[in-house]
């Protein structure tokens, strides 16, 4: 059950909360009910791999592809590493949002080994760090791209650093920090600035229906673990949820980016 994950992912957050308000979140009547759910996958005929949250494995695997799939389609339109629309940002916010998912499938549904911990824990904090950069530069409309690169390598690296030489608590931080942000910052930028085009409020209002109901996955688990068992449970909507909001934000890029390059020619499909 998701009490299991949120021990092993969040080590100090029981205690942190008390046992009358982890109860809340996640009851040990749910958590007797709905065992953490895993299947055996025949790979070769000698070698068989234990696949936890196989349910939630495939919102994982699309993760991936949406995450590369998209950041790859964004590198290929227009010069993204050499223009100053924003491009490049929003190819930074994908890559590292199919690393994280990545992260999390390798972690919660394979392994429980440190580097994959690590790799899901860095992705995710480098993912809502960008994600903070976007809403910035929209919300006050000033795209400095040298600056801004640099601030964010910067970041990625001082995040690596933390979460590889800090404790448990440090990776909490980096965990939740960023997230809850992200999710702050997006929320008031989805309200108060919009877009200008039919498509790009669609994107966000899509956007934001699906991040709450990522966000709400958690607090209503044990609802979930109730009427639709433990494949069904938190983790099976938070990972939904993001993958249905990156795909909206996709489609939001397709309503703000322009198509054409640094060149002024219009993009003709071919990838840098």
């Amino acid at each position: 059950m998701s009490a299991a994950l949120v021990r092993d992912f969040f080590p100090g957050l029981e205690n942190f909360l008390g046992h009358t308000l982890w109860n809340v979140f996640f009851p040990s009547s749910v958590e007797r009910l709905c065992p953490r759910p895993h299947v055996s996958v025949q790979v070769t005929d000698t070698m068989t791999i234990t696949l936890m949250w196989p349910a939630a494995s495939i919102w994982c695997a699309l993760g991936v592809i949406i995450g590369f799939s998209y950041g790859t389609l964004l590198l290929c339109k227009g010069s993204a590493w050499k223009t100053n629309n924003g491009t490049f940002i929003w190819v930074c916010a994908f890559l590292w949002y199919g690393t994280m998912s990545l992260g999390g499938l390798l972690y919660h549904c394979i392994s429980k080994m440190r580097v994959f911990y690590l790799l899901d824990v860095i992705s995710t904090a480098c993912t809502c760090a960008t994600l903070i950069a976007i809403y910035r530069i929209f919300l006050i409309s000033n795209y400095q791209g040298i600056k801004l690169k640099s601030s964010l390598f910067l970041t990625y690296i001082i995040i690596s650093c933390l979460a590889i030489y800090g404790g448990d608590r440090v990776m909490n931080i980096l965990y939740l920090g960023p997230a809850s942000l992200a999710f702050i910052l997006g929320s008031h930028f989805a309200l108060e600035k919009g877009s200008q085009s039919t498509q790009g409020r669609l994107a966000l209002i899509g956007a934001s229906l699906s991040a709450v109901t990522a966000i709400a996955a958690v607090p209503l688990d044990a609802w979930f673990c109730y009427h639709f068992g433990s494949n069904f449970s938190m983790l099976f909507w938070f990972f939904a949820g993001s993958d249905l909001a990156m795909v909206f934000l996709f489609h939001y890029t397709q309503a703000i980016i322009p198509e054409k390059n640094s060149t002024g020619h219009l993009f003709k499909g071919k990838c840098l």
